[in-house]
């Protein structure tokens, strides 16, 4: 009996050996395949990255070239009709009618938005910039006024807060220099100057245009012109005489914004001036 009991115990520690080793190559054999997925993945990985960028610069190079190619046919255009000399990044083309940037209202209870930058600039020939999207318009605008006799020159467009603070301080010098008083000054002149960060050409969608030369065209009939016309390219004049309770401003008739040419179809048409156009959408 005592025999019988003995080999039964042997052969159970035999087996729960067998188990244990069984277990023992399992596991073995489960770390090698897992050692083998692990490097496997790190390579496929590795291949994906390098063709991601590999790709990513093939298109940053057409990007490049298409580009150039495009500065170099704007300067082409640019040269011929003489309104701008060259561009910093023009797209050739000005964006769709729907863009929320074409109808930013800025005034002196409507402050540049925080943050806000112009994306790319055109340089006009006399060193004035503009917002290069809405250069071809621009552009149009000024062919088709030469076309008919006119001369028109952009006299300023965007101005850094900088610049517009320049500006105000030096209006504020000017009346100092008449006889007025600091205070009386700093009024007077913000009848004339908006207050940096309230001036639509810190935007770099508006241009102040005239006439070339005075004394052989009256700058009247240039906008005369843009009255009758510059809503096709898009553009309003921004502080007409009749809506200074409302602008805030006084009459500019040189002073022109860009607001597409869907928006500026309806003002004129409507007579409305932007911050009556933004309360009717």
């Amino acid at each position: 009996m005592g025999n019988d009991i003995l080999s039964r115990r042997l052969e159970w520690r035999k087996k729960e050996e067998r188990k244990k080793k069984l277990l023992t190559g399992v596991f073995a054999a489960l770390v090698v395949v897992l050692v083998f997925v692990v490097i496997w993945a790190g390579t496929e990985i590795s291949k994906i990255r390098k063709n991601a960028q590999g790709a990513g610069n093939g298109q940053a190079a057409v990007t490049a070239e298409s580009e150039t190619a495009e500065s170099a046919e704007t300067g082409a255009q640019t040269e011929e009709s003489g309104v701008v000399m060259g561009a910093e990044d023009a797209d050739g083309a000005a964006a769709a009618e729907d863009g929320a940037w074409m109808l930013i209202l800025v005034n002196k209870d409507h402050p540049i938005p925080e943050g806000y930058t112009v994306p790319a600039f055109t340089e006009l020939r006399n060193g004035n910039r503009v917002d290069s999207r809405i250069y071809p318009d621009l552009q149009n605008m000024f062919d088709d006024m030469r076309r008919e006799g006119l001369r028109p020159g952009i006299t300023s467009s965007f101005r850094t807060h900088a610049d517009q603070q320049s500006m105000m301080d030096q209006k504020i010098k000017e009346y100092e220099n008449a006889g007025n008083s600091h205070e009386d000054a700093v009024k007077l002149a913000e009848e004339w100057v908006a207050l940096p960060g309230t001036s639509e050409h810190e935007l770099g969608l508006s241009v102040d245009i005239s006439s070339e030369d005075r004394d052989t065209q009256s700058p009247d009939r240039i906008w005369s012109w843009l009255n009758e016309n510059c809503w096709k390219y898009g553009f309003v004049q921004r502080y007409p005489e009749n809506k200074t309770d409302i602008t805030g401003i006084i009459h500019e008739p040189w002073h022109y914004r860009y607001v597409g040419k869907a928006a500026a179809k309806e003002m004129t048409e409507k007579g409305l001036v932007l911050e009556e156009y933004l309360e009717t959408r």
